[in-house]
């Protein structure tokens, strides 16, 4: 990776850490079978995954980041925790005005909405943020990116190399 991004073939990576200030053990419910299911599978459990894709005050920061640096973040990437995240941070975004969409295996044109967002030139303004659910983890080159957001945890490394990949 090193050597790629030295010789020019990747991008620098710059990281911008964002802090929400939320307290996870205050803002969501945890429970015991929460937390059992984190330590079986290292990930966490779909309830609390619908936590926080529908935490108005995280969703909200997501949002005024970007709008904060639009200009400089140009084409986006989002991450999401899970389909309900990407539809309503999609949601979200599109009510301020951006160009936006979201693509999740269950959608049946997520493949069509890739392409257009791979065909869509940073100029174009036609689909400057698209947001995924691990579609976009492998596989996929769209040298226009400028940013990638990754609003879902992970503690795979190769996961965190992979979404961080598509924006190199």
């Amino acid at each position: 990776l090193k050597q790629l991004i030295k010789s020019g073939f990747l991008a620098k990576p710059y990281y911008e850490k964002v802090d929400t200030k939320i307290i996870g053990e205050i803002e969501y419910e945890c429970s015991t079978a929460d937390e059992e299911f984190f330590k079986r599978f290292n990930d966490l459990s779909e309830k609390l995954k619908n936590q926080i894709a529908r935490s108005s005050v995280r969703n909200s920061m997501i949002l005024k980041r970007y709008l904060d640096n639009k200009e400089r973040y140009g084409k986006t990437l989002i991450f999401a925790v899970n389909q309900m995240h990407a539809e309503t941070l999609c949601e979200e975004f599109k009510k301020a005005g951006i160009s936006c969409d979201y693509a999740v295996s269950s959608r049946p044109e997520s493949q069509t909405i890739i392409k257009q967002y791979k065909d869509s030139k940073s100029q174009d303004k036609k689909l400057q943020v698209l947001i995924n659910v691990q579609m976009m983890t492998e596989g996929s080159d769209v040298p226009d990116i400028k940013t990638v957001f990754l609003t879902r945890e992970t503690n795979s490394d190769s996961l965190l190399m992979q979404m961080i990949g598509r924006g190199l």
